[in-house]
C-alpha cells in the first residue's frame, strides 16, 4: 500500500507573492484592527472560535486577550510597530482582572496551564508590573503543575515550565532554574517504551483518553521542545537523552513519501495503528510535520536530524497553504514559520523564499476572512495576531516562536 502524506482537501495552491512593502501594510492593518475592535472586556470571540454566546470573550494567551496584549507589547519592544497611548491604555485596562476573568472559565486543574490558564497571564502581568507577589504565585503554580497528569504542553508542565525558563532569563532567581530542572527530570521519569514501536514516548491522559501523541500540540515534539529551550539551565546529558529518544521515535513513525513525494516525511498525530487506520495525516503546527519542524529546529546538526527536519520541510512545502485559514496553530502562518525556521537552521535561502511565499498567502487569507466576516480575528495562536507576529519576524530576518522562544 502506498504511503499517504496528507489530505489534499485541506490545502490550496499558493496565490500570493512576497513583498516587503505589502507585508508591512498587512502588519499595520492587523494591529490597527486589533486596537479598533477592542471593547471593555477585550475582544469578542470570533465566530470561528465557536463562541458560546455573541458576548463570549476569551482571555488566555492562546486565543484570548492575553495573547493579543502580549503580541502588541512585544511588537513595540522589538521595534516592529510604534507604541501609542492607545495601546498602553488598553493594556492597563485589560490587564486589571485578566487572570480572574480567565479563571472564571477554567476548571481547577486547568488553571496552571501556560497557554490557557493562570500561568501565562501571571507571567505577562509580572512583565508589566514587576510585582514580587506575582512571582510567588507563579512559583506555586509551576510547582503544582509538575504533577499534572496530561504530560503534554497545552495543559501540563511541559508548557507551564516555559515560564520558569523565561523567568530564569529575565528575573534570574535560582528557584526558576530549579523548576526547569525539575520539569526536565519529570519528562525523563515519565517516558515509556511505546507498545507498538518499542521507542521512547509519553502517554497523555487527556480529555478522558490515553493517547501517545507525537506532535507539537500535545505530544512528543512539544515536550522535547521544553528540554531544548531549557538547555542552558539543565543538565546537558538530560537534553541529549531526550533528543536521542525523540529522534528514534520520529524516525520509527515517519510516513516517508514515495515517487514524486520522495524526500518528504510526515507523521500521524499519534502512535496507534488502530486509531489512525484510514485517516489522512494532518500537516499543521499542532499535528504533523510543521510543528515537529518548528519545535525541533534547534536539534543537533547531525546528518540524521538534518535529514529528518529537511524531509519535514519538504512535506510542508509539498502540501501548500492550509485552506482552514491563516493561524499559527492550524493554519498557513504556522507552516510558513516552520519553513522560516528551517531556513535559519540550514542557511539555505530556498527555504526562506518558500516560507515568505507561504507567509504572503497567510496575510492574504487574513484579508479574505476579514472581508467575509466583517471583522478581524484578534487572537495570537488561532487568529490574525499570529500572522502579524510572523510578518514582523520575517521583516526582521528572524523566525522565533511566539511565547516559546521569546516572552
Amino acid at each position: 500500500m502506498s504511503v499517504v502524506l496528507l489530505d489534499p482537501s485541506r490545502h490550496e495552491p499558493l496565490a500570493a507573492a512576497w513583498s516587503e512593502a505589502a507585508a508591512r501594510q498587512s502588519l499595520a492593518r492587523i494591529v490597527a484592527s486589533a486596537l479598533d475592535e477592542a471593547d471593555a472586556l477585550g475582544w469578542p470571540a470570533h465566530p470561528l472560535d465557536d463562541p458560546e454566546s455573541p458576548d463570549d470573550h476569551r482571555h488566555a494567551l492562546y486565543e484570548g486577550a492575553g495573547g493579543v496584549l502580549w503580541t502588541l507589547r512585544r511588537l513595540v519592544q522589538d521595534g516592529a510597530i510604534a507604541d501609542s497611548p492607545r495601546r498602553r491604555a488598553l493594556e492597563d485596562r485589560l490587564l486589571d482582572g485578566l487572570v480572574e476573568r480567565n479563571a472564571a472559565a477554567r476548571k481547577p486543574d486547568e488553571r496552571g496551564s501556560f497557554w490557557l490558564g493562570d500561568t501565562g497571564l501571571e507571567l505577562l502581568a509580572w512583565q508589566v508590573t514587576k510585582d514580587a507577589a506575582t512571582l510567588d504565585r507563579l512559583e506555586a503554580l509551576l510547582t503544582a503543575q509538575l504533577d499534572h497528569p496530561s504530560l503534554e504542553s497545552l495543559w501540563s508542565f511541559p508548557g507551564s515550565a516555559l515560564a520558569a525558563v523565561h523567568l530564569a532569563e529575565q528575573d534570574g532567581g535560582a528557584r526558576w532554574r530549579s523548576l526547569a530542572e525539575a520539569a526536565v527530570a519529570r519528562l525523563q521519569a515519565t517516558l515509556i517504551a511505546d507498545p507498538e514501536t518499542g521507542t521512547p514516548v509519553w502517554e497523555q491522559d487527556l480529555y478522558g483518553r490515553r493517547v501517545r501523541w507525537l506532535g507539537a500540540g500535545h505530544g512528543l515534539a512539544g515536550n522535547v521542545y521544553l528540554a531544548l529551550r531549557a538547555r542552558r539551565l539543565v543538565p546537558e546529558a538530560a537534553v541529549a537523552s531526550l533528543l536521542d529518544g525523540a529522534y528514534t521515535t520520529l524516525a520509527a513513525t515517519a510516513l516517508r513519501g514515495e515517487g514524486e513525494q520522495r524526500g518528504a516525511w510526515n507523521w500521524h498525530p499519534m502512535i496507534d495503528a488502530a486509531r489512525v487506520a484510514g485517516r489522512l495525516p494532518l500537516l499543521q503546527d499542532c499535528h504533523g510535520s510543521p510543528g515537529i519542524l518548528a519545535r525541533l529546529a534547534d536539534a543537533p546538526r547531525t546528518p540524521e536530524w538534518d535529514e529528518l527536519l529537511l524531509a519535514a520541510g519538504e512535506a510542508v512545502w509539498l502540501a501548500g497553504p492550509l485552506n482552514k485559514g491563516p493561524s499559527l496553530c492550524h493554519g498557513t502562518a504556522g507552516n510558513a514559520l516552520a519553513l522560516l525556521r528551517l531556513a535559519e537552521r540550514s542557511g539555505d535561502d530556498r527555504w526562506r523564499e518558500r516560507g515568505l511565499a507561504m507567509l504572503a498567502h497567510a496575510a492574504a487569507q487574513v484579508e479574505t476572512a476579514r472581508a467575509h466576516h466583517g471583522r478581524g480575528r484578534p487572537s495570537l495562536w488561532t487568529g490574525d495576531l499570529g500572522v502579524a507576529w510572523v510578518l514582523a519576524e520575517a521583516l526582521a530576518g528572524r523566525a522565533r516562536l511566539a511565547l516559546l522562544d521569546v516572552f
